[in-house]
């Protein structure tokens, strides 16, 4: 009678397109570990807003050093080819320490640690740095 319609599949429910990320908690914090390969530090973002962590980035990179009448046709398509994504990872923001929070960035491998509140704790708003 009553239908999921996939809502909730995880209790810190991923959305966006086509990221693989594998979620972990303990009784210290969530873990989540996005696979984002050619992906820089420089062209990802994160933030906490709205109970959810976003993640934005962008794939490729762009070859500054070439005058435009240089770059070859496969440059330019290439770059036009460039994909954007977001995802996020609902989160309860009286669980958990989101102005904690740790990335690194690593061989196309972003893993995040979202270390849990303790009794009587609050969490405020920062913009969260990536290692």
């Amino acid at each position: 009678m009553f239908k999921t319609f996939g809502f909730m599949k995880h209790p810190y429910q991923m959305e966006g397109p086509g990221r693989s990320c594998d979620l972990q908690e303990d009784d210290d914090a969530l873990y989540a570990r996005v696979d984002m390969p050619s992906v820089a530090k420089e062209g990802l973002k994160m933030w906490v807003e709205n109970n959810s962590l976003y993640i934005t980035g962008e794939e490729g990179e762009k070859d500054e050093d070439c005058l435009p009448e240089e770059r070859t046709t496969l440059q330019l398509q290439n770059e036009s080819e460039r994909r954007k994504f977001s995802t996020s990872i609902a989160i309860a923001p009286r669980r958990f320490k989101t102005d904690e929070i740790k990335a690194v960035l690593k061989n196309g491998v972003l893993r995040v640690v979202i270390p849990k509140l303790k009794h009587g704790e609050t969490s405020k708003f920062v913009h969260i740095m990536i290692n």
